[in-house]
């Protein structure tokens, strides 16, 4: 898709500068983390948390998130990656698997510089959504997680080659003589905007919640679960694999959702009693 674009528009437009303009998708995802990390250190700055301390966990987190994603991909691609093991490095990877590697890289680095990890982990929550706002555009122009067949008037067509397009094709959906896939919803985008909205969302009631620590960090997490669960409605791509009726992605949001919702009633249940803070851990 990204070579379809950067051609037409270069042609369009007589120049070679849209290779530059449109980033590869590894490009996209240094500019996510890059992006991010920074917002996290300074926002962990203005409430008084260390700016160091924020800085190497976000690292931590970004190290075990690339390597979670890419075992919650392999656990999924067991039989591929025993028969072509090259897959280990060269095969894909899962979101799922980056935000719960990342979590547990973040709460072990700060575990071990002793910090007050739920005023970490909110900080870090009201940032979160800007990364998959970013991020999301890179599976966009990669083809990957799209979406089922629409014939709405902003669904898109894939190239020759793409991943909707070979699946398409091999579902008997359409013949090797088209030359784009049949329309489909672009649920990528769907998941950039989510992201983005959550972004905002979380950056209004992160100040707001300052004085019950872990509140923003449960809340977008509980939000991000329930929406994503909605979207994955529309996804299209079955490698993401499938629990009975419910994709994986799904039924992980469900799992998560128990745990998120008990931590707010443990918040709430601390409100109640006339507390104003939460003993960190």
């Amino acid at each position: 898709m990204r070579t379809v674009i950067v051609e037409s528009l270069n042609n369009y437009f007589h120049t070679e500068i849209f290779n530059w303009l449109i980033p590869q998708g590894s490009l996209i995802y240094v500019i996510a983390f890059v992006i991010c990390l920074l917002i996290f250190v300074n926002r962990a700055g203005k409430v008084g948390l260390s700016r160091s301390y924020a800085f190497w966990s976000g690292i931590w987190a970004i190290a075990f998130g690339l390597v979670g994603s890419k075992i919650y991909w392999l656990l999924q691609h067991v039989n591929d990656a025993i028969k072509t093991p090259s897959l280990i490095w060269t095969g894909g990877t899962g979101s799922f698997g980056g935000y719960i590697g990342g979590a547990l890289g973040f709460i072990l680095s700060l575990k071990l510089y002793r910090a007050q990890i739920l005023k970490y982990m909110d900080a870090a929550a009201s940032v979160m959504g800007l990364g998959i706002f970013i991020a999301r555009w890179s599976c966009f122009l990669e083809g990957c997680c799209f979406g089922k067949i629409s014939f709405l008037p902003w669904a898109v067509r894939y190239p020759k080659g793409s991943m909707p397009y070979n699946a398409q094709l091999s579902e008997g959906l359409i013949t090797s003589k088209l030359p784009v896939s049949l329309p489909v919803h672009p649920v990528q985008i769907y998941d950039s905007l989510n992201g983005l909205l959550l972004f905002l969302l979380a950056s209004w009631y992160w100040p707001r919640l300052k004085m019950k620590p872990g509140g923003t960090f449960f809340l977008f997490w509980l939000t991000f679960c329930i929406t994503r669960f909605g979207i994955e409605f529309l996804r299209g791509d079955k490698m993401r694999g499938f629990m009975g009726f419910l994709s994986i992605p799904q039924f992980i949001s469900v799992v998560l959702i128990i745990p998120l919702l008990l931590g707010l009633w443990w918040l709430l249940k601390f409100k109640q009693k006339g507390g104003n803070s939460v003993t960190d851990f």
